[in-house]
């Protein structure tokens, strides 16, 4: 009996390891997802992408420049991002600084704008190479506090490498000091933010601006500006122009089912051989424990998988293209009400 207690202790014990890592993951999921930020000008559109095309918000963007030190001037350019350690990620020279500024690793760097919007927010416009071509990327800051740091890091680098000054968590420059500036220079750009990727067959429909509505299966196509669906009778080119909206549908049932069998066939070997070897250490019956597992983890998979598949699985969807609604406006009119 003792034997057979611990044989059952480790199949349970395993059996909660295994469940354990899958809630996690969502929440991890959620919180990324919840990351978003108002701006002006934004039209929702569709793009190419190398395996099909994707639904993106393009961003108008305009913020003053901001120059954070007189020793780097309006820009920190290729030879001071060397000098200074930033923008290739963590290293000897910077691991010990609490500036969240120096974690960003760019790949092809060519040079760093510092930037302010309203309010306490700023950022970082870097431009990098990928491939043949120059392309720009927004990394958010945590504020102007992070630019005072930013400026104190510059202005002490040779300091802080001999162990002479240490920037605390908050930066010894005044809120008040001459730098970092706030210049005049405004700089607009487009900022893309993805809000649904179409790289296999997906069923659901199109409204036009014309009236007319198709279903079908959207085909991870992208060509001359149109997009193709597969509808019951032949293939449609549609131009994105023409397109009001597009609705795809939710796949919760086929996918929850599909990842319970899943789950289910993997808990059963995975459950057998530990039943298995759960025998061998307690000298019961391994065929017996074999089973035992087998049957427990096999249920525990089709459960664990239907409710995975449950939760990450996507309702349908609706985008509606062309201009947004000015989010900041339309806060404006609620608070009014």
């Amino acid at each position: 009996m003792f034997k057979k207690t611990i044989a059952l202790v480790t199949v349970f014990s395993l059996i909660c390891s295994t469940l354990a890592p899958a809630g996690s993951a969502h929440a991890a999921v959620e919180k990324e997802a919840g990351e978003e930020t108002e701006e002006s000008k934004t039209i929702r559109t569709i793009v190419s992408r190398d395996t099909g095309w994707a639904i993106v918000d393009i961003r108008t963007m305009s913020e003053n420049i901001v120059v954070v030190s007189p020793v780097v001037g309006r820009e920190i350019d290729f030879e001071e991002s060397n000098r200074f350690a930033m923008f290739h990620g963590r290293n000897k020279y910077n691991k010990k600084i609490r500036l969240s500024l120096l974690n960003m690793g760019v790949p092809g760097f060519q040079s760093a704008v510092f930037l302010k919007r309203d309010g306490e927010k700023a950022s970082v416009r870097v431009r990098f190479r990928s491939g043949p071509t120059i392309e720009s990327r927004i990394f958010p800051l945590k504020g102007l506090e992070d630019l005072r740091m930013t400026r104190e890091y510059i202005e002490n680098f040779s300091e802080i490498q001999k162990g002479n000054y240490t920037i605390g968590k908050e930066s010894k420059i005044e809120t008040d000091a001459e730098y970092p500036k706030i210049t005049d220079e405004i700089i607009s750009f487009k900022q893309r933010v993805p809000k649904f990727e179409l790289s296999t067959r997906t069923p659901g429909r199109v409204s036009l601006k014309n009236g007319d509505r198709l279903s079908g299966e959207f085909v991870p196509f992208y060509e001359d500006d149109r997009i193709l669906l597969q509808t019951e009778f032949d293939t449609r080119r549609i131009a994105v122009d023409d397109i009001e909206r597009l609705i795809f549908h939710g796949n919760r049932g086929s996918w929850a089912a599909r990842e319970a069998v899943m789950g289910a066939v993997g808990g059963a070997a995975t459950g057998a051989l530990i039943g298995a070897f759960s025998a061998w250490q307690s000298g019961a019956s391994a065929r017996e424990w074999a089973v035992f597992g087998a049957t427990f983890f096999a249920v525990a998979g089709f459960i664990t998988g239907l409710l995975t598949g449950a939760r990450t699985a996507r309702g349908e969807q609706e985008y509606v293209l062309g201009p947004l609604p000015n989010q900041e406006k339309s806060k404006r009119k609620k608070s009014e009400k």
